[in-house]
């Protein structure tokens, strides 16, 4: 295998790496590397991956259910907002079936809105437990300083992803739960829980 740095090398498109826009998220390199490795991302003909760029809420459903190989359905989700045919459909449909998206109150799921800190939380928490896992809990969770400020849906996710070390926070100790979620922030999750499940 090459190194990380080989595939994050300075972003200046010619160096023939797989992503060539990781450096200025070396923190998670490692962790998009290993999605990349097994299948869960693939890179864009340009060979950037933006690891600044947003993540929508239905492209963290696609990478979560490619990480747990979710087999995809060829049932409509049922959320309003989700358009016959659309890629991302097959991979609402799974996540649906399987218990780790509901909806919001309105029967909409949030189509092309950025996955809020909270939600990608209680999504893939949710991916554990509809798959009869469950997360280590090598060291007590210390809680994050904005912890009032997660809703309570969340809660026990963030906690138990805390615990597993899959969640760490701001350098400030904040959680931030409704910030939105920056791809290479979703990677490093993902690649966090795939060592966390027991």
């Amino acid at each position: 295998h090459e190194t990380v740095s080989q595939y994050a090398n300075g972003g200046t498109g010619d160096e023939g790496g797989i992503f060539t826009d990781l450096g200025t998220s070396a923190w998670a390199a490692e962790s998009i590397m290993r999605l990349y490795e097994q299948d869960v991302i693939s890179p864009a003909e340009d060979k950037r991956f933006r690891p600044e760029d947003q993540v929508t809420r239905e492209e963290f459903v696609k990478l979560l259910t490619a990480a747990f190989g979710l087999s995809l359905s060829r049932e409509g989700s049922g959320f309003v907002d989700a358009e016959a045919g659309a890629w991302y459909e097959p991979y609402l449909a799974a996540a649906k079936a399987a218990g780790i998206v509901e909806g919001k109150p309105d029967g909409s799921f949030g189509v092309g809105q950025p996955i809020t800190r909270q939600d990608m939380s209680a999504m893939a928490y949710r991916a554990v437990n509809s798959l009869g896992k469950s997360l280590k809990q090598p060291q007590e969770a210390e809680g994050f300083v904005d912890e009032a400020e997660i809703d309570s849906y969340a809660r026990e996710a963030v906690t138990a992803m805390q615990s597993a070390g899959v969640l760490n926070g701001m350098g400030d100790g904040s959680f931030r739960p409704l910030e939105e979620t920056s791809r290479a922030q979703a990677a490093k999750v993902i690649a966090g829980l795939l060592d966390a499940v027991e």
